[in-house]
């Protein structure tokens, strides 16, 4: 993710602190042009400095002041606000496509060292069971080694999960897992990582943590596996099991699980769990947020299906 820039900002400004707002803010989707010069503060880029204000509340005069900085210093998700043809971010939750079935699987590429991996398992879990319980979906989890066996095994066995893992170790996961169907692939990585640029551009990670993680929609032309429906941790913040905390597992995982639904972000509603900040760390969703995931998947079946977290 570019990083947002270090000091307030206005038109007629220009160097390279121009230029990393202007690519900070094409890639959450607000300035989808071709600039004349990336690195000038113009009209155009003043622009989408206000459509960026007027969807966080702030005043929107074009220019970068403290507290716009503060709001793009903020760590949030890394899934653009903006999708291509929008003109604004949607008021209600938006909806992007399903998944062709309500039972799906999901398995662990790779665990943070911040947690162990029970602690790690039942946060995600958990946040599976979130949305189970308001739709008819159902999650099931694939735990390691995926009941795979000889050559195959011997392959997972081969990924070595350090800091070091990169995009071909990431790839070589992905390829195993969806030999088992394995829907939803879940991992804690770390800058490059393999994500190709079919995915809005979407860039390495960062290593100031001001990116949590971001998730692929159901399958598309435009999402094919092997990456529909992953979700993505960065693995630079210090995750932790603390309710309320913008680095707690369990409510970034509910906002980017909402993602990998088929969900969109909103800045309307503020107890939302799909805002861009990640859900501001809460763990219930709302009623737009029931509303948006029924408007895909239909309300629980009864009695209810959910989360087996095994």
């Amino acid at each position: 993710m570019p990083k947002a820039p270090l000091q307030p900002l206005k038109r007629g400004d220009h160097g390279p602190e121009v230029a990393a707002l202007y690519a900070y803010l094409r890639r959450l989707g607000y300035a989808p042009y071709a600039p004349r010069a990336a690195d000038q503060y113009d009209e155009q880029l003043a622009e989408a400095v206000r459509r960026y204000q007027e969807c966080f509340g702030l005043e929107a005069d074009g220019e970068t002041g403290e507290r716009t900085l503060a709001q793009l210093r903020r760590p949030r998700c890394g899934v653009p606000d903006l999708l291509p043809g929008a003109a604004a971010v949607p008021r209600a939750v938006p909806t992007i496509r399903a998944w062709p079935r309500t039972d799906l699987t999901y398995g662990f590429m790779r665990h943070t060292s911040d947690l162990t991996p029970a602690q790690a398992s039942s946060a995600v879990a958990q946040a599976f069971a979130t949305w189970a319980a308001v739709t008819p979906l159902t999650f099931r989890h694939l735990p390691p080694p995926l009941a795979a066996s000889g050559a195959v095994h011997a392959l997972a066995l081969a990924v070595r999960f350090g800091p070091a893992f990169d995009r071909t170790q990431a790839r070589a996961v992905q390829a195993l897992t969806r030999l088992y169907r394995v829907d939803i692939l879940v991992g804690f990585l770390v800058r490059e990582h393999g994500d190709p640029p079919a995915f809005l551009g979407t860039p390495p990670f960062d290593d100031n943590a001001v990116v949590l993680g971001h998730a692929w929609p159901p399958p598309s032309a435009a999402a094919p596996e092997p990456f529909a429906g992953d979700v993505h941790f960065n693995d630079a913040p210090t995750w932790t099991n603390r309710p309320g905390l913008l680095t707690d597992l369990h409510a970034v995982a509910v906002h980017e699980i909402g993602h990998a639904l088929g969900l969109g972000h909103t800045t309307a509603d503020t107890d939302s769990v799909m805002t861009a900040s990640g859900g501001d760390g809460r763990r219930e969703l709302s009623a737009a947020d029931i509303e948006a995931v029924q408007r895909l998947y239909g309300p629980a079946r009864w009695p209810p299906d959910g989360a087996d977290g095994r």
